[in-house]
């Protein structure tokens, strides 16, 4: 899936986000089984995009929104391994319907076709970003992407050190 020729760091920063990526999405970023109401029998798919049943939609659209969030280094990423624009976007909804359904096996909570509407336009947008930013700069595209990607990776595992030592 990863481009030969791409440098090691973004092969690297790339793997790092993935990991980042599962903690957040499927643990929850917590740093325990019991944080995650890992098979404890809770089980909701929701198949209505964008239909919230009561809950307060204003929670449910910023979780929208982070979902897109979470998504656009995935696409910007795959991009930069050359991967097209379209096989990027269907590894984004492949990858999050793969999260939907081990939510749901496991009972990690509530699986809903609107976090995979919002993973890949996360994923689109990553990859439109990165069309962009190659418009923009060029040949030192990666680079850019790579030294801002570093420093973000840097600071949430910084950020995760924290929390785990806050947590224990």
């Amino acid at each position: 899936m990863l481009k030969k020729k791409a440098p090691a760091a973004a092969k690297v920063i790339f793997t790092l986000y993935c990991l980042i990526l599962v903690w957040v999405v499927l643990f929850k970023g917590t740093f325990s089984l019991s944080g995650i109401n890992f098979l404890d029998g809770y089980r909701s798919v929701n198949l209505i995009p964008f239909y919230y049943g009561g809950q307060a939609v204003r929670h449910q659209i910023k979780e929208t929104i982070m979902n897109i969030i979470v998504f656009v280094p995935f696409g910007l990423y795959l991009k930069m391994f050359s991967l097209l624009a379209k096989k990027t976007i269907l590894y984004g909804a492949a990858i999050s319907i793969s999260f939907e359904i081990i939510q749901f096996v496991l009972a990690m909570g509530a699986s809903d076709i609107t976090d995979i509407i919002a993973n890949t336009a996360g994923a689109a947008l990553g990859a439109c970003v990165y069309l962009l930013a190659q418009r923009l700069f060029g040949k030192k595209t990666n680079k850019i992407i790579n030294i801002f990607a570093g420093i973000a990776i840097a600071l949430l595992i910084a950020l995760g050190i924290l929390l785990f030592i806050a947590n224990n």
